[in-house]
C-alpha cells in the first residue's frame, strides 16, 4: 500500500458534501463545528487552495491526525444530548466523582471525632488504674501492708485520694481531644454569658430532671431484675462521720467531679462535636457517652437522661456554667440524703427520702414555668448541617476507638454486677 494518495477534486467535493445532520447536535455540543473544521484546521489548508485542476494529497499521518482531532472531546449519549437532562458524560461522571469523595472526606471526618473523643474516655480509666497501682505500691513500701490496707478502707482517706486525683483524670487526657481535631480550647468549652432568668429557670427544671430521672433508674432495675432472676447491683457509698467527713464528702463527691465531668462532658466534648455535627446529634452523643461513663446499669437511664438535659441547657444558655450548678447540686444532695438516711430510723428513712423528691418536683415544676414564660420557642436547636443524622450517627458509633470504650464499658458492667474484680483477686 502506498503512503500517499491522490485525490482529484470530484472526489474532495463530493467528500465535503456529505451530511452530518445526524451528528450536527453532539458537534456542537462537545465544542467541534463541523468534520470540514477539523479538516481544514488539522491539515492546515484553504479552501481557496483546492481546485478542480490541483489534485489534493492527503497523507496516512494527516488522517490520523484528523481522526486523532475529531475523537478527542467527550463522547455525550444520544439520549443524553436530546432530552437535555444530563451535562456531557465527562462532567456527570466527575461530578459523581466529587460527591463520593466528598462522603468519603466527610466519613473519615465523623470517624476521626469519634476517636479523639473516645481516646481520653479509655484514657481516663486507664490513667486512674495505673495510678491507683502506684499509689497503693508507695503505701506499702512507706507504712507496710496492713497499714495500708486500713488506709484504703478509710472511707475519707478514699474521697480525698478519687476527687484530687479526678483533676488529673479528667482534665488531662481531655486536651487530647483539641490536639487531634485541632479545635482550640477556648472555642469548646461555652463560658459565655447568658441571661440570669434564663439560666435560673434551667437550674430549676434541672432539678425536676433529677427527679423524674432517679425515678426512672429505681424502675428500670426493677424490669431488670424481673428478666434477669437477680438483684441488680447499686454498690452503696460509705461516707465517714463527723463534720471533716461531710466537708470531705461535700468537696471531693459533690463539687469537684461536678465541676470536672462537666468541663470533660459539656465543655470539651460537646464544644467539640458541634463543630462537626448538628445540636441535636451533639447532644445524644455527648448523652451516650455520658451514661456509658459511669459504667452503672443501674444509673444508665438516669445519666442518659441527665447527660440529655445538661448538654441541652449548656446549648440554650451558651454557657456549661448553669449544668456544672445542676451537677454540684445533684451529686451534694445525694451525698447529704445518704448521710441522713444512714443515720435515721426506718420510717424516718422513708419521711426524708420522699421529701427529698417531692421538693425536687415541686421546683422544678416551677422552673418549667418560667422556662416557658420567659422563651416561646424554648426547643430550638442550630440546623446548621442537613445530612443524614443516620449516617453521621452510624459513622461515629463505628469507629475503632467508640467499639473499645464500648468493650471497656461492657466489662465495667460485669465487673459491678457480678464482682468479677473481686473473684479474680480471691482466686490469686
Amino acid at each position: 500500500m502506498e503512503d500517499n494518495k491522490n485525490l482529484n477534486s470530484e472526489e474532495i467535493e463530493q467528500m465535503s458534501a456529505t451530511p452530518v445532520t445526524q451528528e450536527a447536535d453532539v458537534y456542537k455540543e462537545t465544542g467541534v463545528e463541523s468534520i470540514g473544521s477539523s479538516v481544514d484546521s488539522s491539515v492546515g489548508l484553504d479552501e481557496t487552495a483546492v481546485t478542480a485542476d490541483e489534485p489534493l494529497e492527503v497523507t496516512v499521518e494527516a488522517t490520523a491526525e484528523i481522526t486523532a482531532e475529531t475523537t478527542a472531546e467527550p463522547s455525550v449519549s444520544a439520549h443524553s444530548v436530546a432530552d437535555g437532562t444530563t451535562a456531557p458524560g465527562y462532567a456527570y461522571f466527575s461530578s459523581l466523582d466529587e460527591e463520593r469523595r466528598e462522603k468519603l472526606r466527610r466519613k473519615r471526618e465523623i470517624r476521626r471525632l469519634s476517636n479523639a473523643t473516645a481516646i481520653p474516655l479509655i484514657g481516663f480509666d486507664i490513667v486512674g488504674f495505673v495510678v491507683a497501682l502506684i499509689l497503693q505500691i508507695f503505701l506499702i513500701v512507706l507504712l507496710g501492708q496492713d497499714r495500708t490496707e486500713e488506709l484504703l478502707r478509710d472511707p475519707d482517706f478514699n474521697y480525698l485520694f478519687s476527687g484530687f486525683f479526678s483533676i488529673i483524670y479528667l482534665l488531662f487526657p481531655f486536651l487530647l481531644i483539641n490536639k487531634m481535631t485541632g479545635i482550640k480550647l477556648k472555642s469548646t468549652v461555652a463560658f459565655g454569658r447568658c441571661r440570669f432568668s434564663k439560666a435560673i429557670s434551667a437550674i430549676m427544671l434541672g432539678f425536676g430532671v433529677i427527679a423524674v430521672s432517679q425515678y426512672a433508674s429505681s424502675y428500670f432495675s426493677l424490669v431488670l431484675e424481673n428478666i434477669l432472676g437477680r438483684p441488680v447491683v447499686n454498690p452503696a457509698p460509705e461516707y465517714g462521720t463527723g463534720v471533716v467527713s461531710w466537708i470531705i464528702n461535700l468537696v471531693c463527691v459533690g463539687l469537684i467531679p461536678a465541676v470536672m465531668e462537666e468541663f470533660a462532658f459539656r465543655g470539651v466534648i460537646l464544644g467539640t462535636t458541634r463543630k462537626f455535627t448538628s445540636d441535636g446529634l451533639s447532644i445524644l452523643i455527648n448523652a451516650t457517652l455520658f451514661s456509658m461513663f459511669h459504667g452503672n446499669i443501674h444509673q444508665i437511664p438516669f445519666t442518659f437522661a441527665l447527660g440529655l438535659y445538661l448538654s441541652y441547657i449548656t446549648v440554650y444558655t451558651g454557657s456549661v456554667v448553669p449544668a456544672m450548678v445542676v451537677h454540684g447540686v445533684n451529686n451534694s444532695l445525694a451525698v447529704v440524703l445518704s448521710m441522713l438516711t444512714d443515720s435515721a430510723s426506718g420510717l424516718a428513712q422513708t419521711v426524708i427520702s420522699v421529701s427529698y423528691y417531692v421538693i425536687l418536683l415541686l421546683v422544678g415544676i416551677l422552673g418549667l414555668i418560667i422556662f416557658i414564660n420567659s422563651d416561646k420557642d424554648p426547643l430550638r436547636l442550630s440546623k446548621e448541617r442537613s445530612e443524614d443524622a443516620k449516617t453521621v450517627a452510624g459513622d461515629y458509633f463505628s469507629s475503632a476507638g467508640f467499639i473499645i470504650f464500648a468493650i471497656m464499658t461492657f466489662i465495667s458492667v460485669l465487673d459491678v454486677q457480678y464482682g468479677l474484680t473481686s473473684k479474680i483477686i480471691e482466686k490469686m
